[in-house]
């Protein structure tokens, strides 16, 4: 035989339980949406300085580079076409 203030009592400690368990999730929750605000937060930070920053680091050094190579190229084409010619006016000459 269960008494009726045993039942309450029951019920009373589940309904404790439950709403500890509530509480820790809200919790829960609350930390993960604001870590996911504060993440969204510094991605946009980061867009926006990627998008105004004037120094786009990498990409102007590659293009530097390739600048610098090309005009290497073009200098040795000139050499070797001079170094050429000028065995060409050898052979030439007795």
């Amino acid at each position: 035989i269960i008494y009726r203030g045993s039942v309450s009592k029951i019920k009373q400690n589940e309904y404790d339980k439950l709403t500890e368990q509530n509480l820790k999730l809200k919790s829960s929750i609350k930390q993960r949406n604001f870590i996911t605000i504060f993440l969204t937060m510094m991605i946009i930070v980061m867009i926006i300085i990627a998008a105004t920053n004037d120094n786009v680091g990498y990409i102007n050094t590659e293009n530097k580079i390739l600048n610098k190579y090309s005009y290497w190229e073009e200098e040795l084409q000139k050499r070797e076409k001079a170094v050429s010619e000028r065995e060409k006016a050898l052979e030439q000459t007795p």
